[in-house]
């Protein structure tokens, strides 16, 4: 019987069990496994585990994101609506067994609209006066999708309109509920009190976000990884809109200091220099854009992709700039001069995740043929190491299948997950290979939802597909 020519997510994910096409070597041979690796859920040293939700796609996870501060004291996790902070304590080893210990500290109620919240990040806590966070979501009013930006204080209270809003929604349930069973003669098992209740404080939660965007309290955009400048100052916000625009906002205001034009296209990725002296920019009009940090001034415009220009990275030393684009090619250029230092290829697809290791020697990029790639930042040339799925059962993997979330850990790991929701590592110093995935006997679906590590690089967070946050020694 002929191989179907198409399969719906859900399907796919369930039948699908990944293999290697091409693995990271060493001394010209697979890569060992770390000890006790591959790790299945349920070897995980703790886990944070939450109400079972719908996903908003059938074949899709549930989306989470998470955030840990910059001391490392607290964890941030978006859960539907609202975001929960835990304070964590760390045993004084990764191994052993014991993992960090989690105490839910607050709960940042529907601060867009009632909507669900894509992401949540500390700010860096530069004077350690306060800790500050900021979200974007997203609510639907009038039938228009909202984009918003919300920054929390944490340490201040609750305001008047945050507490009276669950009451009144609870009056307005209890008194449309007196009305209906005692005039229309409705029964209590049709009226449903709680149900009414949660639809009417969704709609004061959007009358709500619509004062707070009235008043400046709640900005329209949204907002991605590193959305702060490094000293915490400053915030880069995608405008909401037809222009293509990133608004440097003051944290302290919520006033736009000044506003980055001049792309012709969508903008995929905004983020200060690890100096926190320029603002890089990559976007689908095929170029990357340097501009000043101080004033918003142009500095450079790179070019060269012939494709849409994705997600892009700094070197820790911010003399380099790497980006990825559609035309499956990596590009890397020189900060100050905007000249093209390199072009690294071997891809055959977009790539869409990248990241410069500590000592900035090495640079990783993954790509939606379900691959990774490691090249040399000082020569150019091939890839130094290489990592492939295969192609499973079925051949659609390229269209389901991508590599994301390529980051390096403070001590040199490298760590990328899959859409599939696993997770892998690779040690350059050991030459050895880890990773973290569901068993056999949980049913597979679509992972949107990101990993962090601690910022010792000791331990992995993973916030995966069933809706929980499991914690892993590394």
């Amino acid at each position: 019987m002929p191989e179907p020519s198409s399969i719906n997510a859900q399907d796919y994910y369930a039948k699908f069990r990944p293999h290697l096409e091409h693995d990271f070597e060493t001394d010209g041979k697979p890569a060992p496994w770390l000890p006790d690796h591959p790790k299945k859920w349920g070897s995980e040293a703790t886990w944070i585990h939450f109400d079972p939700e719908s996903p908003d796609i059938p074949g899709f996870g549930i989306n989470r994101h998470l955030s840990t501060s910059d001391d490392d004291r607290f964890l941030s996790v978006t859960v539907g609506p609202d975001i929960h902070i835990y304070s964590i304590v760390y045993p004084s080893t990764s191994t052993g067994g014991n993992g960090p210990h989690f105490q839910l500290k607050q709960v940042l109620r529907s601060g867009h609209g009632g909507g669900k919240v894509g992401f949540a990040e500390f700010q860096p806590n530069g004077n350690g006066t306060s800790r500050v966070l900021v979200s974007s979501g997203a609510y639907l009013d009038n039938r228009r999708n909202i984009n918003t930006v919300r920054v929390w204080n944490l340490d201040a209270e609750e305001t008047e309109a945050e507490r009276r809003i669950p009451l009144a929604a609870y009056a307005a349930s209890h008194a449309a509920s007196n009305v209906l069973q005692h005039n229309a003669k409705w029964s209590q098992d049709a009226l449903g009190d709680q149900d009414i209740a949660r639809r009417f404080e969704k709609v004061l939660r959007v009358a709500q976000t619509r004062i707070d965007i009235e008043q400046a309290r709640v900005l329209q955009g949204h907002v991605k990884r590193r959305a702060f400048s490094r000293d915490g100052v400053s915030l880069l916000v995608f405008e909401a809109g037809p222009e293509y625009c990133i608004s440097v906002i003051a944290v302290d205001s919520l006033r736009a200091r000044f506003q980055l034009r001049g792309h012709s296209d969508m903008i995929m990725w905004a983020e200060y220099s690890p100096d926190n002296k320029l603002i890089g920019t990559s976007s689908w009009d095929k170029t990357v854009r340097i501009w000043d940090a101080a004033n918003g001034e142009l500095v450079h415009t790179l070019t060269g992709a012939t494709n849409q220009s994705w997600n892009a990275a700094f070197s820790p030393d911010s003399k380099t700039i790497a980006a990825g684009a559609g035309d499956r090619k990596v590009r890397l250029w020189n900060v100050e001069s905007g000249e093209l230092c390199y072009i690294f290829e071997g891809y055959n697809s977009w790539v869409r995740s990248l990241c410069f290791s500590q000592d900035g020697l090495t640079l990783a990029a993954g790509a939606g043929d379900s691959s990774v790639r490691i090249f040399s930042v000082l020569s150019g040339g091939d890839s130094i190491q290489h990592w492939k799925m295969g192609a499973g059962e079925g051949s659609l993997r390229g269209k389901w299948i991508e590599v994301w979330n390529v980051m390096y850990t403070a001590r040199g790991v490298l760590i990328f997950g899959t859409t599939d929701g696993r997770v892998y590592m690779f040690d350059p110093k050991t030459g050895q290979k880890g990773k973290f995935e569901h068993g056999a006997d949980v049913v597979g679906l679509s992972s949107t939802g990101n990993c962090i590590t601690s910022r010792d690089g000791k331990w992995l967070f993973t916030a995966d597909f069933d809706g929980s946050v499991r914690v892993w020694g590394i």
